[in-house]
């Protein structure tokens, strides 16, 4: 009986090899969900980041010990192997543009709804000197993380945003009819006014969604 567990053992070592390498594989996809679903849960503030933090800590905590685990038990190659998975997925997950697959993701979902909200801006439902902007529907609010949309200029040139997270500030305008403030949000300056939004003062990255509306981050 003793010798057939000694004999079984390898192959019983090689199974907690495999299911080591594939717990940390999944729980780096699992990261990589919480990159992306975390901003539907926590939106764009302090939250968010925190879950970050978070799913940043427990990978690499259980992925250092698996390496570490391996290694002290002469198991060089599964620790090679669960250090090079780390490695790997930190890059990808570092790389890949979470903010802006979050918000291609809900503009396709509110396509309708947007384009309800240009419609609205045309007739000139949301201009209005009105701190933070204009408030919106009950049906477009969701639109918005606190309810307004900023509108600049007239009904046929006009500038929408609709802020993305309150708490880096609303966007006000001075005298020239500029928007100000760096916040993250959906941009819209194509209501009847050319392609160029550099004399808009959102936030510089914008990766364009389509029917005029960019996401500025």
């Amino acid at each position: 009986m003793i010798v057939d567990v000694g004999g079984s053992s390898p192959a019983i070592r090689r199974r907690s090899a495999v299911l080591w390498i594939v717990g940390v594989a999944v729980l780096w996809l699992l990261f990589a969900a919480e990159r992306l679903l975390a901003y539907r849960v926590a939106g764009f503030g302090p939250a968010v980041l925190v879950l970050h933090a978070l799913g940043w800590v427990t990978a690499t905590v259980v992925t250092v010990f698996c390496v570490v685990t391996s290694w002290r038990r002469s198991r060089r190659s599964l620790a090679a192997a669960a250090a090079a998975l780390g490695l790997l997925s930190a890059g990808a997950i570092t790389v890949v543009d979470w903010s802006s697959l979050h918000a291609r993701s809900f503009y396709r979902e509110n396509r309708q709804d947007f384009a309800t909200l240009v419609e609205q801006a045309r007739q000139g439902r949301h201009n209005t000197d009105a701190a933070g902007g204009s408030q919106l529907s009950d049906e477009l609010a969701h639109l918005s993380s606190n309810g307004l949309v900023g509108a600049t200029g007239t009904p046929e040139k006009s500038v929408l945003f609709v802020p993305a997270n309150a708490a880096r500030g609303d966007i006000h305008r001075n005298g020239a009819g500029k928007v100000h403030g760096c916040a993250i949000g959906f941009l819209n300056p194509e209501v009847g006014m050319p392609s160029s939004v550099a004399t808009y003062e959102v936030c510089s990255g914008r990766t364009a969604l389509g029917d005029g509306w960019y996401w500025a981050d």
